[in-house]
């Protein structure tokens, strides 16, 4: 499986400079924005100290104001105020919650809500991960990330040198619980695992210099991450349909010690990997290694 050929564009998109580049461009959009906003909030401010006299003449005469009688100049500058004052209380608002999601380094977010809006999440995933050099899934069958060709992942599956990926056991009895959720066939389930284990094989034994390791657990799938380079994305298994129709959070990595999401993240992903339930899946036999007897293994939901 030779690598995607890359196209000049791409190659100028690798570059540090490019990133650099849109970083700097974000930040300074972040800053002028609120910029413009802190001055509009102090001259809202600063018009509603000044005009207080008419507003209170106005508030006086409300039954005039209603009644567009008299004072509709007043009654307008009241109106005026109220409006802009609401207004910038939510832009402020909105503006707080953006600074704690920047704090995370949360730069995207996407509700999923139909499948439009899931297959813009694909494709910006696909774009984020074309170039990484690692990519670490926990999943479920792994199937629709990157087991066939249409998958947001397959090309850069094959591409990366680092992969860690952590998939559902065939043989676990919540393949038929998770399978029966979403209205399909058991050994349709069963099989999308085995065919994601397939392509990881053959990559492996095409590229055996590529550290390639996969492991499986025995429980329910509750969350989806994807680690790249410098992004993670998060998803949560809904009970009733794929996680694709879930709502989508992209955080970037923070350059800063135990700053943002990605860090923390990634940390519960090298203890989960290291002590969690988990087995290991050989690459080149097929065998599995470990056992989950020495965890008690709860019962699984009902379907």
């Amino acid at each position: 499986m030779p690598p995607q050929k890359q196209s000049i564009f791409d190659k100028i998109c690798k570059t540090d400079a490019w990133h650099n580049v849109c970083w700097l461009f974000g930040k300074t959009y972040v800053h002028v924005i609120g910029i413009i906003l802190t001055y509009l909030f102090h001259l809202s401010i600063k018009l509603i100290i000044e005009y207080k006299d008419t507003i209170g003449l106005a508030i006086k005469n409300i039954g005039d104001v209603l009644s567009l009688r008299n004072h509709w100049i007043e009654g307008s500058l009241v109106f005026s105020f109220i409006l802009l004052y609401y207004l910038t209380r939510r832009v402020i608002r909105h503006w707080r919650r953006g600074s704690a999601a920047s704090a995370a380094g949360l730069f995207y977010c996407s509700v999923n809500s139909n499948t439009n809006m899931s297959k813009k999440s694909e494709k910006f995933l696909k774009r984020k991960s074309l170039f990484t050099e690692k990519i670490f899934i926990i999943g479920a069958t792994g199937w629709n990330t990157f087991g066939h060709e249409n998958t947001p992942l397959y090309q850069s599956i094959i591409n990366c040198q680092n992969a860690r990926l952590i998939l559902m056991d065939p043989g676990s009895p919540f393949v038929r619980s998770r399978a029966s959720s979403l209205k399909l066939n058991t050994i349709t389930y069963i099989n999308e695992i085995q065919h994601s284990l397939k392509l990881l094989k053959e990559i492996k034994a095409s590229h055996p210099e590529k550290n390639i390791e996969v492991k499986l657990y025995n429980g329910y799938p509750v969350w989806k991450a994807i680690f790249l380079d410098n992004y993670v994305w998060l998803w949560q298994y809904p009970s009733d349909k794929q996680v694709n129709m879930s709502p989508c959070f992209g955080f970037e990595k923070i350059n800063r010690e135990n700053s943002g999401m990605y860090s923390q993240l990634m940390t519960h992903f090298n203890m989960y990997w290291q002590v969690g339930r988990l087995v290991t899946y050989d690459l080149l036999t097929g065998n599995i290694t470990g056992s989950y007897e020495s965890c008690p293994i709860p019962k699984p939901p009902e379907p």
